[in-house]
Parts: structure tokens; C-alpha cells; sequence
């Protein structure tokens, strides 16, 4: 599909990461991969676009992209320009998916210990899992934890620590721990790391892990899904 300049970032983001022949879209593809900040910075893509985009569904990304384009006086039907180019790029896009002899292009980063494979070719962005990478008592009966995150979606701006962590244990609203971190090196969109610092946590109580992303613009695109869950 040719790259549309008319109907606003997130379209130009899709149309890049879709680009025809193939081969060059899997390129995209790869370069967001292994550094989903860069490509998408690029594209100009931040804010609300960059969370809607992080859903990874193409009729709610479509859906988007057409209120957006259609906002106010309603531009796409009377500005032409805009009309069709909208008309090209959801054609394009709506028939398009991944090849399927492509997976093998792609690095995957950090991989879990065990279980929570990448969850393509239906991507999504969550939490792969929550591995307890160690353990040490404390004197007041609590247990220190050394947790790793892992997870599909990592996306931070690499200047700034943009990945927040929240524990919770039986209280669902104040969590036993929370910090912004950032991924650990050699992450990438499909397998990202977080380590975080030791925390303590009272034995035998099931805990939730949900990742915050600060997105450029001030927006939040929140992580609560998969395998999240971890105690001890």
C-alpha cells in the first residue's frame, strides 16, 4: 500500500509496517521488532494513536483511523484528497496479514524460562510471565523477591524509564511494589524483560503483575493480561 500522508500517523504507521512487496514490509516489520520506539517515533506516531495502535486489532485500528480522519466537518467525505487515500489504505490493509513463513525473520529477545510463547500471528501486547528468579527470607517472616518480567509489547523511549511495574498482592488498589524501570537490554516488541529490584512479599499469597507504559504525550497504555500471576 502506498504510505498516506493525508490521514494521520497511525495510518502511516500501518502502511510502513504493511509496505508492499513483501519483502519490504517485513523489513519494516523487522526494524520495529527489535526497535518498536524508534520506528514508531519516526512515524510521528504518539499519544492516543500509540495506544490505539498497541491494541494490535485492525478493525478497531480501521475504526480509529476513520473518526479521526472524519472528525469535525466530516473531511473525508469533503475533501477528496483524504477520501481516497483512506479508501487505498484500508483496502490495502484489510486484506493484508502476515506471511507465513516470516516468523523465522525475527529476534526474538528475551524468551521466558519456560511456557508464555510470543503470540503471534495474533499479536498481543501482554505479560508473558511473571518468573520469581530468587528468593531470601527476611527477618520479619516476609520473603524478598527477585522477579522478571517478561512481556509482548514492551515500548519505551530509551532515554527515559517508561516502563511501570505495580505488584499487588490482597489489596487490589495500593500495590506492595511499584516503580518505573526500563527493559533490560537486547528487548525487543515480541520478547521484552523487565528485572526488577527486590521486594517483599508475605508467603503463600497469589500477586498480580500489570506493566504501565508512559507513552509519549502523556498517555498510559496499561499491560494486565496473560500469565501475570506469581507467589511463593
Amino acid at each position: 500500500m502506498a504510505i498516506p500522508t493525508h490521514i494521520g500517523p497511525l495510518a502511516t504507521l500501518v502502511a510502513d509496517l504493511t509496505q508492499l512487496p513483501p519483502a519490504t514490509g517485513l523489513a519494516r516489520r523487522i526494524a520495529f521488532n527489535n526497535d518498536p520506539f524508534g520506528v514508531t517515533s519516526a512515524d510521528g506516531v504518539q499519544g492516543t494513536d500509540l495506544r490505539e495502535f498497541l491494541g494490535l486489532k485492525k478493525r478497531e485500528i480501521i475504526e480509529y483511523v476513520f473518526d479521526q480522519v472524519a472528525a469535525g466537518d466530516d473531511q473525508i467525505r469533503v475533501d477528496p484528497v483524504k477520501k481516497q487515500e483512506f479508501i487505498g489504505w484500508v483496502s490495502a490493509y484489510l486484506v493484508w496479514d502476515f506471511t507465513s513463513t516470516e516468523e523465522t525473520n525475527y529476534t526474538e529477545g528475551h524468551t521466558p524460562p519456560s511456557g508464555g510463547k510470543a503470540s503471534y500471528f495474533d499479536p498481543a501486547c501482554r505479560i508473558r510471565r511473571a518468573y520469581v528468579a530468587g528468593t531470601t527470607p527476611q527477618p520479619n517472616g516476609k520473603i524478598s523477591v527477585n522477579l522478571q518480567v517478561y512481556a509482548e509489547g514492551l515500548l519505551e523511549d530509551p532515554a527515559t524509564a517508561r516502563c511501570g511495574v505495580k505488584i499487588f498482592g490482597t489489596d487490589p488498589v495500593n500495590p506492595v511494589h511499584g516503580k518505573n524501570y526500563h527493559a533490560d537490554p537486547n528487548s525487543t516488541f515480541r520478547g521484552g524483560r523487565i528485572t526488577v529490584e527486590p521486594f517483599d512479599i508475605d508467603r503463600g499469597v497469589s500477586h498480580r503483575v500489570i506493566v504501565e507504559l508512559q507513552l509519549p504525550g502523556g498517555v498510559v497504555y496499561r499491560i494486565d493480561q496473560g500469565d501475570n500471576h506469581f507467589s511463593v
